[in-house]
Formats: C-alpha cells, structure tokens, sequence
C-alpha cells in the first residue's frame, strides 16, 4: 500500500511518505495525547514508569526535537529497505531517520510503544544476556552487522554495542551489559541496564549528546574526561562523602546556577530503584554497587580520571567483578589476562586462586608459591601498584615468587629464576597424563609434557643468552627482559610500552612460551617453530631491530658463525644435515618427558636436541685435544655407557652419570644391549648424538631408512637406494674401543680419555704438561699384546694439519660444513706450531648443514667417488692412483682432511701390484667410522651390508687381514679374498681366495 501525500491532518500537512505522517499526531504539541483528553505530556526529564521502570509516557520529545540531527542523531539512519516485519516477503522502503526502522504503524511486537522487535525491562536470564530479547529493537542496527532483512543505502554509523552487552554463552558472573549489581530494586541482580537507563532513542531537549536521557541531566557528552565521569556520576556516586551531610556526592547539571557541580545526593535519590546515597561496607557484596568503593585515585569527587579509558573500559561492558567491585584485573588495564584464569585458546601461567586479583594481606607480606601452595594470582608475579610508585610503571614485577616481601623489579630474571630453577627443592608440573594442563585453565597439550622447565642456575649465570634486551615505558621507565625476550611475545602497546617492542609473558600460542620476535612460521600458524625463534638471532636478516650482525633486539653484537646457522640450514643452501624445519612440536621441554623411549617413538631433531640454551655457551671445542662436550653443547641430555652390563640392567633410565667407554662387542645383531644408559647432562659430544644415531634409538633403522648414495650416471648425479641395508650406522659400536680400528672418538687410539672437564681444565691451565687421563679398564692395544689384535696408535706421520697420534676427536670434526676450511693451520708456516684456522671460526662447528650427502665437512669430501668440481675425476671411484693426480685445495678425498695424502704409498700394499688402480671400497669399510677388522679392512662374507660399497658385499674383496705393526711388512699372505674376488686371486702375487679366515681379523 502507498501512503497518500499532499494530505493535511487538522493544520499539519503529510508532503509523502516519510516521517510527516508521524508528525501528523506526534507533533511538538503531542496531539495525539492531549486529544484523548489526558491533558499535557508528561516531560523528558520526569517519565511515567511502568513496576519496572520502564517509561511509558513522557519518551517523544516532539517533532522539532527528533527532526534535529544534533538533538536526535538517528536522523542520520540512512534510506534503505527492510523485510515487512509481518509479512517477511514483502519489501518495505525506509527513508532516512525512518521512525518504521524501529516502530510498526498498525502493530508491533512489544508491550509499549508499537515497536517492532522487544525492548523493555531485563533479566538476568540468558534470553536477554546471551540473545539479547531485552533490547532486540535496538541490536537490529547495535550489532556487527544489520539484522537479516534490513539493507542500507548508505554504510550505517551505528556503533556495535551488542557484541560488549551480551555473551556469547550464558554467564552470570559477567559484567556485559552494565549489569546490575544490587538486589531489591527494579530489576533482579544479574539484568542488564536497559538501553532507556540511559539513553532517550528519540533525542534530547537539554542538549545532551549521543541520545543521553534528560532525566539524567543537561548537556551531557563522553567526548571529554571531565563529560565522562559526569555523566558516570549522574547514577553513580562517589566514595568520599560531603562532610555535612555525610551523603556521598553525585553530578548535578543544574547546581552553580546551571554550570554543574558535584554536590551531595539526596537522601531518597534512587536510580532504577536503587538508593544512590545507600551506605557503603567495604567488602560487602550485597552492598548497594551504585556507591563507589575506596581507591587511590578516580572514585572521589575531585579527581579527574575517564573512568572508561583508565579503569572501566567500554561502559556497555564495564570490568566489575562478579561481586560487583572494579578491581585492576576487570578495568581495561588489564582486562586482556581474564583468560589467564581459564582461557583454553592459549598457553599461560593459570591464576588458579580463589580470588586472582587478590591484595597483599594486611601485614603487607606477599602469597609464596611452594610445593602445598602452588596457587597463582597477578601479585605471585607483580607487586601492588603501591609499591612501584615513583619507581616508575616498569617497576611492576616482584624480585621473588618465594619472597614474601620482595621488592619491585623491572626485570624478570629473579622472578623466573625463584620457580624455574634447580634451586627449587621440588619440581612443578603441569600436566598429570601428559595432554590435560594442572590445574586446568589454559590450552591443552600439544605435545605431552608433564613437567615444567627448570634451569641450572650456575650454568645460566655464564651463558650468552643470559643478557637484557631494554623496552619503554610510556613514562620513560625502563624494563629489562630477560627471560621475556625468548618467551612470551611482543604486543607493542597493550601497557604502554613504547615501541619497537614491548614483553608480556601472559600468553603464549606456543606451548614452551616461546617469542616469535617478530615473526611466525607460517600464515597458517600462530605459534612459531622452535628454529625460527632461534634464527630470528642466528641469521643474518636484516629484519632485526639492531641490524644483521646483532641479535634481534640489537643488544648484543653476534659473531659471523653464530649469524650463519640460519643459512648453513636453510635446505635451499644445504640439502643434507639436521632438518629441524622438517619436525613441528616434538620435542619435549623436561627430561622427565623426553626420554629416550619417546625420542626413539618420536623422530624428530631441533636446536634444543643438541643445544641447551640456558646453558650453552660461547666457546667452540678445540681440536684434537678432547672429546668432552664443547660449551655450545653444554647441558644437553645425552645417552653414554654404563659400567658394565649387571650394574646397568636395573638402573638403564637413572641419571647416571659415570663417564666410561665400555667395550662394547661389535654385535652381529647391530644390538648395544644395556650397556647405553640416560644422561641428564651428556659429558662428551658423542653422548649428544647417540640418543638418535645408536642403538639406544630402538628405531635406529627405521630413522635412518634403507640405504640411500648418490651416483653418477654419464654425465649427472642420481639417487638410488637399496632395501637390503639400512641407511645408519650404531655409531655405539662403530667408535668402540673394543674394536680393531675405529677413528678416536670415545679414547685415544691408546685408550685414554678424560673422565671429566675438571681433569681437562687443569691439564688446559698447565699447558698439557700435565697429564690427567686415565686409561679404559683391561685396555691392549696392538704393541704390548698382538694377540689381542686391538687397535694402536698411528705413527707420527700418518696424520698431519694440527692431528696427532695421541688425539681424540669429535664427531663433528668430520661432519659439518662442507665448504669449511682446514681446522687448523700453521703458525708461522713450517714451526710445527698448529692453531686453529682464524678462517674456520666464521663457520659454524657441527653438522647443522651440508653440501654433502652425510654431511661430510670440508675442505675436502669426495668419498667414496670423486665429487663435485673434480674435473675428470668426478663420479669415478676414488683409487690411490687418482688421489695423486688430484691437485685441487678442496673437494679431494675426504680422508685427506687429516690424513696427508702423500703418505698414502708408505704402504706397501697401495703401492704394489694392481693395487693403486683399485678403489679404496674394494678394501676398506664405505662408512669408516671403525670395524672389527684392522686398518679399517672389511669382510666380505659377514660384515653388515652397510658398509659395503652400495650396500652390497659383493663390492668387497677382502675376507680376512692381518694386521703388521709396520706398514712395509705386508705380505701376500696378510689378505684373504672372498670367492667373488675376481682378479685377486689364483697365479703368481695372487692372494688366496678362502671365505673362512680361521686364524686372521674378520667379523
């Protein structure tokens, strides 16, 4: 139906359809009412209420008034359209500041008013806290987006109020929706303050703002500090009190002859039934919540505080506890750490107190954490804001968690430190079944941890990560993160730090509460990888606050090593070596987790495997001179030997700690047995790498999978595997000292070792003219009992660059980089003086990453074919007559790393017969950790197929050796050949071919 324009009612013309038909009876003089005989209109600022307090007359302020776009801002509603709300398939056009958007001409839905969706009274109920029934008319524009049905022309300005007035599942205990607060007046406890509390949607005639009620006053706005707390106070009172009256006082437009002022209240002044002048009792939930409580600063009469940017936050929602107190944990400080009190979309300290936001008690002394009392709230963390005042806003956190007076800190190490410390007589945890946080109340596990970190303390105090990264307040006060700068995240902002960062602990998308620094692993995650927190310092990104040659927060400048790891293991730069990028949320943060039956489940290798970073440390291991873990491996979990197999048996998960390279026989069965045992702190760097490459992974083959090499096809590199062996070695039983030839990593070729860092410490301090090692129990070597047929020392010269006979290594002495450098040079050339090579040292150590398969470290890496940039040589089996017509400064034989390649001949056996043509595999293991058999001599009848050229025994032709002290003493008779050694045996200066080598090394 069309409305019909060009009609007068009486003496007021309708000029279309729009507004001038309401205008008709609801005019300035109210005809509607007075023509009922009911005499004038109740005014604005004294309504006619219903038992509920709703008004019901005396809302319409006249045409003039609501036509008014400063008087009535919803003439700017904008013209659009909006379902029939009766027939909902027709369409009905609105202009603008249409009174249909709201009201229905004919009928309407609510008691009052001929609305078209409810409004009136409130509940507490969730009809009106969760949906929103108590003001449904008004959340059809008050809302994230329009009600269904409704479109505008033009973007709508109204103001999202129903996503802070109403949650979204039912709570009794919230606050959305400016809830009342009292028992026994209109409402019930728990309703939300009807819109009408407030606001007059009509407009107001006493100059009000934003649709402010004049029953509240005149020339109310919340543009300003002061037009805040006014029109607060125009129901709220304050806690300090006229000394006259003793009444509390309250904003009143009209005092001072009608500039306002806050002067006492009325005895019988109420709002929503509510007496405002009601006594207060501190701590009395039932008290009247109109009435403010005592603070230091915005609740009294001459303070100047905006309750809502300062404390309260959005006055649809304000911070009131459930007992309807303000305290700091519900104002818009701080209201962001509600989750920390059950928030599961996180990771957090979970303030499991009864009351989190607890005060100190009245002696002044603080709560202590210990083993009966582990309950957290925001002061086992911060001190009262009394206590840093004049400090400055930095000053906020306490120096201990276990004092209970401590003073206030602005940096966090103590505070951390006084839980998360070995120095703790107890350990924390977090979860009983590994997935379920204790107590409840944050995110559940990822990945299954029960324990919480702890740090060794006397460690912590030398590492380099151990250093302050300086944030700002927005005071100038400065706060010095420590822990917070690996943990927690950067939220510039949120109290008032100044930028490029600030540190808050308070949640964490990560498990372990690492920072991301800036940066997340990927757009789909929020929590960042384990390596990519590590590489936001290690890496030369120029992303970082201080630059690339510093860490990330441009405190500390880092040395060219440290800031290559990143590149070293970006897969694009380095296809082989550890993959951390490849593992997400495996490893485990406790040693009471990751044992080394969840690591043999679990494959995975982050920094953390290796590098304990509360321990590690700057200084990288000197070669040659020790086995011991260097200090960037210090701290780190490992797997060593136990003293002998029954000692062991009942004790293989202890933490045990003897430091002894047991002589472990070289099984058939690849089986180590119970001999490797759980070490909280790994001594040598071996014990590091044995959790993953030994036998104490029970998945040690199916980590390593089938054998893989690469191999050259014509003119190219290929791929190819085999099933019939697999791709890892027990590195346990490679390196044993119970075997006839193994490189020194567990002892020397001796046997002597360094039973700990102390015995090295003072043979370091006294330039080795000491010498505190010791020898393995029931050690032979080859001179004092050739029967015994165990491993000898090298002579002088079959080392050379820096290496000694006498030596121990490290595994990564031989995998790591392979573009780095000799270890060790001359200095000066020919004194015999050897240090460590000045260009080594701006390579990582370690087998981060490689060029080569294996991650074999350089200069030299061709094994067992001749690599890449060896010209012709390239993909042909290395033999000894390639190896001295190669002349290049790297990528030649990687044996020639230590071994010099010219002494190669002083064996007899390479320089006679067809020997200098054949290639090294035919004699010699293809992975030359150590063997069974001397010189590194294979078997080919029952060695493992490993370590055969390709994984098959067929490649090799030895079947048994004897080993000659010198190595000009060999004969013909010292090597047998298996029978598939075609050409090495049978006719003169042949060798014999018997697969049974009764009386000689095999395996």
């Amino acid at each position: 139906m069309t409305l019909p324009d060009g009609v007068t009612v009486e003496t007021r013309t309708v000029t279309g359809a729009d507004n001038t038909w309401c205008y008709a009876c609801h005019d300035d003089y109210q005809s509607w009412y007075r023509s009922r005989g009911l005499g004038a209109y109740p005014g604005l600022t004294t309504p006619t209420r219903n038992a509920t307090g709703y008004p019901t007359l005396g809302t319409f302020p006249g045409a003039t008034t609501y036509a008014d776009p400063v008087a009535n801002p919803h003439t700017a509603i904008p013209s659009g359209s909006m379902d029939d709300w009766v027939f909902a398939s027709r369409e009905a056009t609105r202009v603008a500041g249409d009174c249909l958007w709201c009201h229905s001409g004919h009928r309407g839905v609510s008691e009052y008013d001929g609305l078209i969706d409810t409004f009136g009274g409130s509940s507490g109920t969730a009809a009106d806290t969760v949906d929103g029934d108590y003001a449904a008319v008004c959340f059809r524009c008050h809302s994230a987006t329009p009600a269904s049905g409704m479109t505008f022309d033009t973007p709508s300005a109204a103001a999202d109020i129903a996503s802070s007035a109403l949650t979204a599942v039912y709570n009794p205990g919230a606050t959305n929706g400016h809830r009342i607060m009292t028992a026994g007046g209109d409402l019930p406890v728990g309703s939300p303050l009807p819109c009408y509390e407030c606001h007059n949607p009509h407009g107001s005639t006493r100059g009000n703002a934003t649709l402010l009620s004049d029953v509240l006053g005149s020339s109310l706005e919340t543009g300003t500090d002061a037009g805040v707390r006014q029109f607060c106070f125009t129901c709220h009172t304050t806690a300090d009190v006229d000394p006259g009256t003793g009444r509390p006082f309250g904003w009143d437009s009209e005092a001072n002859s009608g500039a306002g002022g806050y002067v006492p209240v009325s005895a019988s002044a109420e709002v929503a039934g509510l007496l405002r002048a009601a006594p207060k009792t501190e701590g009395d939930p039932d008290r009247n919540q109109l009435r403010l409580w005592d603070i230091r600063s915005g609740h009294d009469s001459d303070d100047a505080e905006n309750c809502l940017t300062v404390c309260h936050g959005d006055v649809h929602a304000p911070m009131g506890s459930p007992a309807g107190q303000t305290s700091c944990f519900e104002s818009v400080c701080h209201s962001a750490l509600h989750g920390m009190v059950d928030s599961t979309l996180s990771y957090h300290h979970v303030l499991d107190a009864a009351d989190p936001d607890q005060a100190p008690g009245e002696d002044g002394l603080y709560p202590v954490f210990g083993e009966i009392t582990q309950e957290l709230s925001c002061i086992s963390c911060h001190v009262d804001h009394t206590e840093w005042e004049g400090l400055g806003n930095s000053y906020n956190l306490r120096s201990s968690g276990l004092d209970a007076n401590p003073t206030a800190s602005n940096t966090d190490e103590s505070l951390c430190l006084s839980c998360h410390s070995y120095t703790l007589p107890f350990r924390i945890f977090r979860s009983v079944d590994g997935v379920t946080p204790t107590p409840p109340g944050q995110a559940d596990n990822v990945l299954p941890a029960t324990a919480v970190m702890r740090v060794e303390d006397d460690y912590w105090a030398d590492s380099p990560h151990n250093y302050e990264a300086t944030a700002y307040f927005a005071d100038g006060s400065e706060f010095h993160g420590n822990c917070a700068k690996c943990h927690g995240t950067l939220e510039p902002g949120q109290y008032t730090e100044t930028t490029p960062f600030s540190f808050t602990v308070h949640y964490s998308p990560e498990q372990r509460l690492l920072n991301a620094l800036g940066q997340i692993r990927d757009a789909s995650e929020v929590a960042i990888n384990e390596e990519d927190m590590c590489f936001r310092c290690h890496s030369n990104s120029t992303d970082k606050i201080g630059g690339s040659t510093y860490d990330y927060y441009g405190s500390q400048a880092m040395g060219a090593a440290t800031r290559a790891i990143a590149d070293q293991m970006d897969s694009a730069n380095s296809p082989f070596g550890h993959k951390p990028a490849d593992y997400y949320m495996k490893h485990l943060i406790s040693s009471v987790d990751e044992t080394q039956d969840y690591i043999s489940a679990n494959k995975h290798v982050e920094c953390a495997d290796c590098h304990n970073p509360h321990i590690v440390g700057k200084a990288r291991h000197v070669y040659g001179t020790t086995n011991l873990v260097s200090d960037a491996l210090n701290g780190v979990r490992g797997v060593g030997f136990g003293v002998d197999a029954a000692a062991v048996s009942t004790t293989l998960r202890s933490l045990v700690t003897q430091n002894y390279p047991a002589t472990i026989d070289y099984a058939h069965d690849g089986g180590a047995g119970v001999e490797l045992v759980y070490k909280q702190m790994a001594t040598y760097e071996y014990e590091v790498c044995f959790k993953c490459h030994s036998s104490a992974n029970t998945d040690l083959a199916g980590w390593g999978g089938d054998m893989v090499w690469d191999s050259w096809t014509e003119s190219s590199w290929t791929v190819e595997t085999t099933e019939t062996a697999d791709n890892w070695t027990n590195v346990a039983q490679d390196f044993n000292v119970g075997n006839n030839s193994r490189h020194p990593v567990f002892a020397t070729l001796d046997g002597y070792y360094y039973e700990s860092e102390a015995d090295y410490e003072y043979d370091l301090a006294n330039g080795f003219s000491t010498d505190s090692k010791v020898r393995v129990p029931g050690y032979l070597d080859k001179d004092s009992d050739p029967a015994t047929r165990q491993t000898s020392t090298l002579i002088a010269d079959q080392v050379a660059y820096g290496w000694n006979p006498g030596d121990t290594m490290m595994c990564s002495d031989c995998h790591g980089d392979s573009t780095a450098p000799y270890a060790m040079v001359e200095s000066p050339a020919g004194s015999g003086n050897w240090v460590t090579n000045p260009a080594a040292v701006t390579v990582p150590q370690g087998p981060h990453g490689a060029t080569v398969r294996f991650s074999l470290r350089g200069p030299h890496t061709s094994w067992p074919e001749w690599g890449p940039g060896t010209g012709a040589l390239e993909g042909t089996l290395i033999t000894i007559s390639s190896m001295q017509n190669f002349s290049g400064t790297s990528g030649g034989v990687f044996c020639t790393n230590c071994h010099p390649a010219d002494k190669v001949q002083d064996n007899i056996v390479h320089r006679r017969g067809a020997h200098s043509d054949y290639p090294c595999i035919r004699c010699h293991i293809l992975v030359p950790h150590g063997g069974k058999v001397s010189r590194l001599i294979g078997d080919a009848q029952t060695m493992p197929a490993r370590l055969a050229y390709q994984g098959d025994l067929s490649n090799m032709r030895v079947s048994g050796f004897n080993k000659r002290q010198n190595p000009g003493d060999y004969e013909l008779s010292d090597c047998l050949v298996s029978s598939s050694s075609s050409g090495c045996s049978g006719g003169s200066n042949k060798h014999t071919m018997n697969d049974t080598a009764t009386g000689m090394e095999n395996w």
